[in-house]
């Protein structure tokens, strides 16, 4: 057969085929999935079901073409019933195959789709899920389109990477207090901060704190960059509680646009999940908004 569907496999190219296929969909126009998300799949270990064995062949169908092209791929990230299709352009009828494979096993699936994707809403549309709604916008925005990039921080206040920081604890507890409400960490919540960091496009020098006068990290983002594209995607944007609306969310994310900038990038991407943060995102300057809806399928 020319198209052959496997269970990913951590001991094969599986992983480097992904990512090959990720950035090719990104190449001209912005994709469902970037780079970083697909990497942070890998090494985000942030949901204990990921550190169980053989997770991510028990979660992920690939299908690879009779040359060994991976063409498409159906995953969960955190092994429940919210799904992600992702193919190539050629083989868009492929969707049809995924999604009846999962429906073999979940009564009810959940997925995000970007809205101007017609193709791929049509085929969700045609094997039963319906819209549910705006789940997410990102921004995109290119080298020439910030206004501005100089943004003033109160006194006392620094911005710091993290190859000079290093107090990866303080940083551990500004994100435990911004996502996970302070919550008590688990030594597997330890791991997987610690395991991160082994993902091969984290870089300490596009890692961002913003410190206070006790050189507490109060503020932070990431800057994770597909050098093939020439497009960063800055990520894990937070502020601690006690510290919001001083502005320190927006210097930092500057800062890591400029530094971007100095690497070549030429495309910038940053995702917002609320009104909050699209309206601080939207006065960077022009930008062209990605809006992608949330479907579900609840079965025949």
């Amino acid at each position: 057969m020319w198209l052959q569907s496997k269970q990913f496999n951590d001991e094969t190219d599986d992983f480097k085929n992904i990512i090959k296929l990720i950035c090719s969909l990104n190449s001209d126009e912005v994709y469902d999935w970037s780079l970083g998300r697909i990497i942070d799949w890998k090494y985000g270990l942030w949901n204990d079901k990921k550190q169980e064995p053989c997770f991510f062949s028990k979660t992920t169908t690939l299908w690879y073409s009779y040359l060994d092209e991976l063409v498409g791929f159906v995953l969960s990230e955190d092994g429940s019933n919210e799904l992600q299709y992702v193919v190539n352009k050629k083989y868009t009828f492929l969707y049809d195959d995924m999604i009846k494979l999962s429906k073999e096993k979940y009564k009810i699936i959940e997925t995000v789709c970007t809205i101007s994707d017609s193709e791929k809403v049509n085929y969700l549309i045609k094997n039963g899920f319906s819209d549910a709604g705006e789940y997410e916008v990102t921004f995109v925005y290119s080298a020439s389109d910030f206004v501005s990039l100089n943004v003033d921080l109160p006194n006392k206040y620094a911005i710091q990477t993290m190859d000079l920081y290093k107090n990866y604890t303080s940083q551990i507890n500004l994100r435990r207090n911004a996502f996970r409400n302070n919550r008590e960490l688990t030594p597997k919540d330890y791991y997987a901060y610690e395991f991160v960091k082994k993902s091969p496009i984290y870089d300490p020098k596009m890692d961002f704190v913003v410190t206070n006068e006790l050189q507490e990290a109060v503020a932070g983002c990431e800057g994770f960059i597909d050098y093939q594209n020439s497009i960063m995607e800055i990520e894990r944007v937070c502020t601690h509680s006690e510290y919001r609306q001083k502005g320190l969310a927006k210097a930092v994310i500057c800062e890591c646009i400029k530094q971007g900038l100095l690497r070549g990038v030429k495309r910038i991407q940053i995702t917002g999940l609320n009104d909050i943060t699209q309206k601080i995102y939207a006065s960077y300057g022009k930008s062209k908004k990605i809006i992608k809806h949330k479907f579900i399928y609840e079965g025949a």
